[in-house]
Parts: structure tokens; C-alpha cells; sequence
């Protein structure tokens, strides 16, 4: 695993796409039979992987061992642990690493025109040697290419709100159950056992 990680996010995505398509062709007949539509999306898939991976590793390496124990402490069973304490802690970490590996992704598409996928880029290119209007047609990419990332940024914005909310939501409401246990239930602080032992 980790020498396919280190593959995938040590070398071009252009080199993974030829070398898939090409060099291991010809070897395979099972690829060199294959359309190029989906020999992209295997490789793609397989880059994006690797990276998501070591980004949700990272996010998962986040959370403090300590709070993995007194989870297990208080009676937790192993899944219990993982949904309750690891994923919501672990999520908000990933989140930015995990949408920024979706952008990458989805900027890296524009290769695909290299292995003859008529995609929004080979669509310019062949439009741009018809009409030589190169300037528009690529102006027009990028601005396609803008809107799509964008609603990616927004998205994760959205998801980011939504999961700061729950988690102060979720420190408010640890906030007032430790404050009705040293206050108690009818406003009056408890009496501090070892002052009054003192005494």
C-alpha cells in the first residue's frame, strides 16, 4: 500500500495515463483493447486515491490518543468510539485536505485529451485549429473550469459551516451539563467535600 501511494503521489498524472495506457498495452491486451474514457477514469481514480488516503490517515493520526482511551474508559465498544468521537473529529480535519484533492482532480481531467478523450479541452483544441479564435475558446475553458471550482468552494464552505456549528452545538451542551453538575439542579453551588471535611 504504501509503495502505491508513493507511486501515485510521486509521479505526474501524465506519465501514470501514458504509462497505463501505453506502456502496460503492451503487455495486456485487456488495455490496449480498452477505450480511453475509461482507462482515464481508472487512472484518475487511482491517483485521487492515494491522495485521499493519506489525507484521511492524517485526519484519523489527528485525533488525541486520550481521547481514544477514556472513550474506552467510560464503557465505549470500539464502533461506538469510532462514530462518536473519531469520525466528527477526524471529518473536520479532512475536509479541506479531502475538497482540495477533489479540485486537483478535477483540474488533472484536462489530460485526457492527451489520450484522444473529447473533453472540454479537446473540444477547444479542435475548435481553436478550425477558427485560430484560440484566445476566446481558452478564455471560455477557463471561465467553465472557474464555475466549477467555485461551486466545489462552496460546497465545502457549506459543509465546514455545518459541521463548526454542530461541534460548538456540541461544546455548549457539554458546557451546561458540567455546570448543572458543580452548580446542581437548583442553583446552589455543591459544598466542596474536602473544604467541609476540613471544617
Amino acid at each position: 500500500t504504501r509503495i502505491f501511494v508513493f507511486l501515485m503521489r510521486g509521479t505526474p498524472a501524465i506519465v501514470q495515463l501514458y504509462f497505463f495506457y501505453y506502456g502496460i498495452a503492451t503487455f495486456s491486451k485487456l488495455i490496449r483493447d480498452m477505450d480511453p474514457v475509461p482507462a482515464v477514469a481508472i487512472v484518475m481514480s487511482l491517483n485521487i486515491g492515494a491522495f485521499m488516503s493519506e489525507s484521511i490517515r492524517g485526519a484519523l493520526m489527528a485525533v488525541d490518543e486520550g481521547q481514544k482511551e477514556a472513550a474506552l474508559s467510560l464503557g465505549m465498544s470500539n464502533l461506538q468510539m469510532i462514530r462518536r468521537i473519531i469520525i466528527p473529529q477526524a471529518t473536520r480535519v479532512a475536509l479541506p485536505a479531502l475538497f482540495n484533492d477533489i479540485i486537483n482532480i478535477v483540474k488533472l481531467s484536462s489530460l485526457a485529451f492527451m489520450l484522444g478523450v473529447i473533453d472540454i479541452m479537446g473540444a477547444a483544441k479542435i475548435e481553436g485549429s478550425y477558427t485560430f479564435r484560440y484566445f476566446e475558446i481558452y478564455a471560455a475553458v477557463m471561465v467553465v473550469y472557474l464555475v466549477i471550482i467555485g461551486i466545489l468552494t462552496l460546497m465545502h464552505k457549506y459543509i465546514a459551516q455545518k459541521c463548526s456549528a454542530h461541534k460548538k452545538n456540541e461544546n455548549s451542551r457539554e458546557r451546561v451539563e458540567h455546570r448543572n453538575f458543580i452548580v446542581g439542579n437548583n442553583g446552589n453551588k455543591k459544598p466542596d467535600s474536602q473544604g467541609e471535611h476540613c471544617r
